[in-house]
């Protein structure tokens, strides 16, 4: 399948159309805004949504600042051409400039920043610190790093495990009953799926030379479409279902959600975010 079809396909962009997702990620923005200091000059602010995929989040940035009256050029930064073309249409006539960059390469690009975002992505980093450190390196003394992620040692709300247990095991019911001969791996393992907890991440912070500024959680309510679409994203797939095959995997994410929630007779399943500001 070609890269367009799998992000049109297998995107997480349906998943930030919920109003929780919104609301988390707007909460983090107007918290990172707060803690910058007023601007003494003209000088507009710069300000980076790294991981930037298709604007979901510097949109989020432009409409604060806005509200703020506060001027800043944005630099949304992603791996990935196709997502960023649908940035740069979604967000045309905006004071935003986007670039194709992996995190390695980030030295050329950011220099001096006010502000880094760097929302719902950070758990699929390897080496957290050395990005972290590298961050930290692009940021102006007193500069802020925004990030936030929702796969951390601490967001199963208490009560809800069984929800995501009770998943799995109708997931593969379902691979079992409908595809007989496919099974998932054993070898295979998504970097999603090692979480760390606050605290780890705490240290990992101030080892890079930051310090915390907010470190908490924000819960959202996920009603069942938010399930079905989350089930539909290939990163989620392949952390849920490893070794199986896009389609399939989210054929049988979303029978599960739908499935379980009828079972438990469910309405939405709360689920925490951890966001952090910190100050270089």
């Amino acid at each position: 399948m070609a890269t367009t079809q799998i992000l049109d396909t297998y995107s997480y962009e349906p998943f930030t159309q919920h109003a929780f997702y919104r609301e988390v990620n707007q909460g983090l923005v107007r918290q990172a805004l707060a803690h910058l200091p007023a601007q003494a000059t003209d000088q507009p602010l710069c300000i980076v949504d790294l991981a930037c995929g298709t604007g979901a989040i510097s949109e989020l940035v432009l409409q604060e600042l806005a509200c703020l009256g506060r001027s800043a050029h944005l630099i949304g930064i992603d791996s990935s051409a196709e997502a960023l073309e649908r940035a740069a249409l979604r967000l045309a006539g905006t004071a935003v400039t986007f670039v194709q960059s992996n995190l390695s390469d980030l030295t050329p690009i950011i220099d001096h920043a006010d502000l880094i975002f760097f929302c719902n992505a950070i758990h699929l980093i390897p080496q957290k610190e050395t990005l972290l450190t590298r961050l930290a390196q692009a940021l102006r003394p007193g500069g802020l790093l925004a990030c936030n992620t929702t796969f951390f040692d601490g967001a199963y709300v208490p009560g809800t495990e069984s929800y995501y247990r009770l998943c799995v095991r109708r997931a593969l019911e379902y691979l079992r009953r409908e595809h007989p001969n496919v099974r998932p791996s054993r070898q295979e393992r998504a970097q999603a799926m090692d979480w760390l907890t606050a605290d780890a991440y705490r240290h990992l912070l101030v080892a890079a030379g930051f310090q915390p500024r907010v470190f908490g959680v924000h819960q959202g309510h996920l009603p069942v479409q938010a399930w079905r679409d989350i089930g539909s994203y290939s990163g989620f797939i392949e952390g849920a279902l490893p070794g199986i095959p896009l389609p399939l995997g989210a054929q049988a994410l979303r029978a599960a959600a739908d499935q379980v929630f009828s079972e438990m007779n469910l309405s939405f399943i709360p689920r925490s975010w951890l966001q952090i500001v910190a100050a270089r």
